[in-house]
């Protein structure tokens, strides 16, 4: 896989349009930049009508920009053309700029050969050139990393894996734009986050984290050299996000989970999202509730800093 080189192959979808529900919180502020986060959406024809609800609860949000955290495939055939351009046309109805990563169940295919010819059929689906990507929006840049593996792994196919080509690739990245501060977008968390995961199934098959059977330390070590990454939102457990430990702070960086949007695959009977705004005085990450269609303010978590002052605190920590 280190040595696979991703080609661009141009593949448009057309656009969809949907009408906002009346019963979204639409609030607004001045001097705020708000993105939003979906992950395992795994849309599909059984979830249909849930699927263009979430697009449409995100376009009333009116978010700047949407991360996307990967595992848009859904069943059965996850992983394959019919479904990965279903996907991706629902999220072509999003009226912002976003930005997706491959999840595990996304290239996971059995009627693909290889790895490589599933991470190809994903790129020209979205019009992308490589799985792996840097975006500058507002105040932030967002890296997306993706995974890159399924039928190769030699313990668990569901691990979320990053090459050490990919790894090299964030590494110079980081390095080009110290000055900002970062957001990273994975579809699973590093090993030593402290994050909330799925310990009854996830740990057991050894795929809970990234790289998980592949020198994982190498993805906290990226995190400690480069001192302007302060934000990791992961999706992969399918969890709530009502958890106490569904957002933690390691080191000076934030490391957020993200729920599902899918009726079929919630495994705590919950739907949610990421809203975060940054405001000029301090940083909110909201919960979406996709059942409610509203924002559930008993779960927002406050960070009473601006963004310049968690870059100064993780730039001292590190000395």
């Amino acid at each position: 896989m280190q040595s696979a080189r991703w080609r661009f192959v141009p593949a448009r979808l057309k656009s969809a349009a949907f009408g906002p529900p009346d019963t979204v919180n639409t609030d607004t502020a001045p001097n705020r930049f708000r993105f939003c986060a979906i992950a395992d959406c795994h849309f599909s024809a059984v979830t249909a009508f849930a699927s263009l609800g979430v697009i449409e609860d995100i376009n009333t949000l009116a978010p700047d920009f949407t991360a996307v955290l990967g595992d848009i495939s859904g069943w059965p055939g996850a992983g394959g053309p019919e479904m990965t351009e279903r996907a991706v046309k629902l999220l072509r109805g999003l009226k912002m700029p976003w930005r997706n990563i491959i999840g595990n169940h996304d290239i996971e295919n059995r009627d693909i050969p290889t790895d490589r010819d599933n991470v190809l059929l994903w790129l020209r689906a979205h019009h992308y050139r490589l799985p792996w990507h840097r975006e500058e929006r507002g105040p932030l840049t967002f890296l997306f990393l993706s995974t890159e593996r399924f039928r190769e792994h030699a313990v668990q196919p569901h691990e979320i894996y990053l090459s050490p080509r990919q790894l090299r690739w964030a590494d110079d990245e980081l390095r080009k734009c110290a000055g900002r501060p970062v957001v990273i977008a994975c579809h699973a968390p590093p090993l030593g986050s402290n994050l909330l995961v799925h310990a009854e199934l996830h740990v057991r098959a050894g795929n809970a984290y990234v790289n998980h059977n592949n020198m994982p330390g190498q993805v906290m070590d990226l995190c400690e050299r480069h001192r302007n990454i302060l934000f990791w939102f992961s999706g992969h457990s399918h969890l709530s996000q009502a958890h106490p430990n569904a957002i933690v702070q390691t080191d000076g960086i934030h490391f957020v989970h993200t729920g599902t949007t899918s009726p079929e695959q919630a495994r705590e009977i919950k739907r949610h999202s990421r809203v975060v705004d940054i405001e000029p005085e301090r940083i909110l990450i909201r919960t979406f509730d996709h059942d409610k269609r509203a924002l559930d303010d008993s779960l927002d978590f406050v960070i009473p800093h601006t963004l310049e002052h968690l870059l100064a605190a993780r730039r001292t920590r590190g000395k």
